[in-house]
């Protein structure tokens, strides 16, 4: 290292794309195809880093654009009632400009993702009304595949973008520590995209582990903001058990196919008691649930009650039971999905490198499946526009660390937005720059940078990253989770404002080294986490309602009169400042009035168009 300089590395280019992703992989693609020198940069390997690799996963289209695809298409399910189904199901938080973009955007670069696909000799199921299933990695290797058709893309793995730097107003580049050699790089560009994906503050996971919404962290020591952060969409149907399986989605996946393959045994949702939960469930409720992506707020609201009331599994969830049939009419019902199976993971009863041979055999033996709700997506995150701009000139944020497009609930596809967003802001990043001055690195702000990152290896003692990781999650359960109340909440966010302002100051990690230190990379993702803990919590306690997956046990009602704004975070002289904006308005005017709870609410926004499953336009319901 220079004597004159904290920093190793400098690397130059144009834009700098950030994620391994879709949102990231596409800004890099725009770029590319704008002729524009884009570096696009991920913590891990690309194909194999971030939380689309975890998809389950499907995408789509709207109808007519399938069909002059040569798909079997639905007509019928035209751009507009995409869009108008999306705003409602955010239940009226969207942004309806960013739906606009969404749904207009979509198709092309929706085929041209299945066209990278098939190259990679991945395999992609076609369904009405526009829609594709396929598996997580087959997402993961058809981006790869975009990157290979794109050469001039110089792609930099195992690298973490700690914070953006600014010169006059404008973006001029990035900071981050190379995993492996512990090099501190800056990154000179007259642009940059976030594509960094979204947080988890839960001690149980079914995402990838080191969601720490950086992407919100950099944006908010930036000056920047975020919104809607209270808002956490579960999975409901994660193994709790056994713990060779905890955190999988398989037995998800298993129960919403069910909705598709008539021979496939649904197992009955039972609770420590033996209760039939199912029987507790409405019969409209349940029609809403099974074989649509409403299946997860549904089954959240439900299950969450049977938990809250002490109904729940040794480990805080349900069962899925089989015992209503007999071992030969459940292997009979697999016959379909093990036949399945290897098109993805080469072999029947393998899911994501797993084999799950060994929960077959334990219905076999009269044995339930204990599963739970796993957090999989954050609604909230960095506030942009249509553009998916910043208030920061070159400076971008594209996918799930962004926020606008699904607002209070997510029902359609993460993955459309993610490569429609990032593609988006490739796009506008290659024509920003064609006028913007070239970057000029402050130094001054680099030595701060470097002085933040690198205090936990300075510090002879303290507080360990693994620790506060520790203690982060155990407040994200006791008061983040997916039912809330008052009590729970504060005590909840007392307890991140300590871990905020007494032990990140005071955190240390026990190796100096910066090779390969994984207890530093920690402590990086710690000094995010606890930010988007704390904004979120903060968020969730002003809205005194219940909306989307925001659940409170002590307001249960959708109040549009009161709440039906955006609570918007910024840190401002080390605090945390909540600001309130009304959600933009193009086409669906915002209603006014009250309901009784989500699932009035919910059986209000009911799709007019289904597949042959039962699912909605969404498709497959992962």
């Amino acid at each position: 290292m220079s004597e004159n300089r904290r920093y190793d590395r400098e690397i130059a280019t144009d834009i700098l794309a950030v994620g391994g992703g879709g949102a990231g992989v596409m800004g890099a693609v725009a770029a590319s195809e704008a002729s524009v020198d884009v570096v696009l940069v991920m913590k891990g390997a690309l194909g194999r880093s971030g939380n689309t690799i975890m998809a389950g996963g499907s995408f789509a289209m709207d109808g007519p654009s399938a069909v002059s695809y040569g798909y079997d298409g639905d007509p019928k399910f035209t751009k507009d009632e995409w869009f108008e189904e999306i705003v409602k199901q955010s239940f009226y938080l969207a942004d309806q400009k960013i739906v606009e973009t969404y749904v207009e955007r979509a198709a092309p670069l929706v085929k041209q993702v299945v066209d990278w696909g098939r190259k990679a000799k991945q395999y992609f199921h076609f369904f009405k009304p526009g829609g594709f299933f396929t598996a997580g990695k087959s997402i993961s290797l058809a981006l790869r595949q975009g990157v290979k058709e794109h050469p001039d893309i110089k792609v930099i793995e195992d690298v973490v973008i700690t914070d953006i730097l600014t010169k006059d107003g404008r973006c001029v580049g990035a900071v981050g520590v190379d995993v492996y050699s512990g090099e501190i790089i800056v990154f000179k560009s007259k642009a940059v995209i976030l594509g960094t994906g979204g947080f988890q503050p839960f001690s149980f996971k079914c995402t990838v582990s080191d969601m720490t919404g950086d992407g919100m962290g950099i944006v908010l020591r930036a000056g920047l903001s975020v919104a809607d952060m209270e808002f956490l969409l579960f999975v409901p149907g994660v193994c709790l058990s056994p713990s060779l399986h905890r955190g999988s989605i398989f037995p998800f996946l298993y129960n919403i196919l069910t909705a598709t393959f008539p021979d496939l045994v649904a197992p009955r949702m039972k609770n420590a008691k033996g209760e039939d939960i199912g029987q507790k469930i409405p019969p409209d409720h349940l029609a809403l649930a099974m074989g649509s992506e409403w299946m997860k707020l549904v089954f959240t609201y439900w299950w969450g009650k049977e938990i809250a009331a002490g109904n729940g599994s040794p480990n805080g969830g349900i069962y899925f039971s089989f015992d209503h049939v007999s071992g030969e009419e459940f292997i009979a019902g697999t016959k379909t999905l093990v036949s399945m199976m290897p098109i993805w993971y080469k072999t029947p009863w393998k899911f994501q490198g797993d084999d799950f041979s060994d929960m077959r055999d334990a219905v076999l033996a009269g044995e339930p499946w204990e599963v739970g709700l796993g957090h999989e997506y954050s609604n909230g995150g960095i506030l942009v526009n249509e553009k998916t701009e910043t208030k920061i000139p070159g400076f971008y944020a594209a996918g799930e660390c962004s926020t606008g497009c699904f607002g209070a609930h997510r029902v359609h596809d993460a993955l459309v937005e993610m490569l429609v967003q990032g593609y988006v802001a490739g796009e506008v990043a290659s024509a920003y720059i064609k006028d913007a001055p070239e970057p000029v690195i402050d130094m001054a702000q680099v030595e701060s940078h470097v002085e933040r990152i690198t205090a936990p290896l300075s510090r002879a003692k303290g507080v360990s990253p693994t620790e506060i990781q520790r203690l982060l999650e155990a407040a994200g359960d006791k008061g983040f989770g997916f039912v809330r109340n008052e009590d729970r909440m504060k005590a909840a966010l007392a307890d991140v404002e300590r871990i905020r302002t007494e032990m990140i100051p005071k955190m240390a990690v026990k190796s100096k080294t910066r090779a390969y230190n994984q207890e530093w990379i920690e402590s990086l993702g710690v000094e995010n986490l606890v930010l988007c803990i704390e904004s979120g919590l903060r968020a969730a306690l002003m809205r005194k309602e219940s909306r989307g997956t925001h659940i409170r046990e002590d307001y249960p009602e959708v109040d549009h009169d009161n709440f039906l704004v955006r609570y918007c975070h910024t840190l401002v002289d080390g605090k945390l400042k909540q600001t309130t904006i009304k959600p933009n308005v193009t086409r669906m005017p915002l209603p006014t009035g009250k309901m009784a709870n989500i699932m009035e609410y919910a059986l209000s926004c009911e799709p007019k168009f289904k597949n042959a499953a039962g699912s909605s336009s969404a498709g497959v319901p992962v």
